[in-house]
């Protein structure tokens, strides 16, 4: 394994720890470099500080990851989930799921893609947040902008350009989602922003550093709890995973970040071409009328 024995990087292997877990490669992280304590002060204010920006755009760099928390934790989060985003979520959530359902396809057993709701791994579902679709009331754009002042200078501090978003979205796995298999969200160089709408002992593994170029081998194996109201930003092209959630059902709202005319930009590749609402006005007109692959109005398959 090819590493760079410079800054956190260095700081990092002196505390790798093999585990102890026969299916497991690859070590797993006793310490945290990779997970910043945000002080109070620069909480209250709101926005990230030079020397927090320094060491969070460093980790990013290094690992792939950095997880920023506040002093008081869960008491004093570091980005205040407004109140009933969870449940939101899961509103959201169950109406696409009802919709799917309408349409015949069965939204817990069968993989489907459209450009509002993606579902690949079993109980774990993508929803594409549309300002159009959404009411009033909901509390996405106020999160958002809370977000976007800690993400965003990171970002731009790790890739030295300018950034903006093009996506924003919510991932839910429900109640007994199983773990999903490793992958890379892309190829290119952009960025996501994860903030967990609840308490979670199960957030997503990363291996180390596995977004580097030359990496023959993941440094280590890494699962960070997150507290409602953390900040996770990770790289696109680490490789990662949802685990297996044996708790309550886990809502994360996300925004994906690019440098202006990359070809990162939009998530396209995630979400489906076609949009929920085609298929279901195909079938108000052509009733009974079967939506076979190779139509162009069918976008789902089974599970394997």
């Amino acid at each position: 394994m090819r590493v760079a024995a410079l800054g956190v990087w260095a700081t990092a292997l002196a505390f790798i720890e093999l585990s102890s877990a026969s299916t497991l490669a690859a070590p797993r992280l006793r310490v945290a470099p990779w997970s910043i304590v945000v002080p109070e002060a620069e909480r209250l204010a709101g926005r990230v500080a030079p020397t927090t920006l320094a060491a969070a755009s460093e980790a990013l760099a290094s690992y792939g990851f950095v997880v920023l928390r506040s002093e008081g934790g869960g008491s004093t989060p570091l980005v205040a989930v407004p109140p009933g985003a969870a449940n939101a979520a899961l509103v959201e959530l169950n109406h696409l799921l009802a919709r799917v359902a309408a349409c015949g396809i069965d939204p817990r057993s069968e993989s489907f893609s459209f450009t509002e709701i993606v579902h690949r791994a079993r109980l774990r579902y993508d929803v594409q947040l549309d300002a159009r679709r959404m009411p009033p009331d909901a509390p996405w754009a106020e999160l958002g902008a809370r977000v976007t002042d800690w993400a965003v200078p990171i970002f731009e501090a790790a890739c030295g350009e300018a950034v903006e978003c093009s996506i924003q979205g919510l991932i839910t796995s429900l109640h007994g989602a199983p773990d999903q298999a490793f992958h890379r969200d892309g190829p290119h160089e952009a960025y996501y922003a994860y903030v967990s709408l609840v308490d979670t002992k199960h957030g997503p593994e990363f291996q180390c550093a596995s977004h580097r170029e030359g990496e023959s081998a993941p440094a280590g194996l890494v699962r960070p709890a997150l507290a409602a109201g953390d900040v996770l930003c990770y790289d696109y092209r680490v490789v990662h995973r949802g685990v297996h959630n044996p708790s309550h059902d886990r809502p994360i709202w996300y925004s994906g970040w690019a440098a202006v005319d990359s070809p990162a930009g939009g998530d396209g590749f995630n979400f489906g071409r076609r949009a929920l609402r085609d298929l279901e006005d195909r079938q108000r007109l052509f009733p009974g009328i079967p939506q076979v692959p190779g139509q162009g109005i069918s976008f789902h398959t089974r599970n394997g």
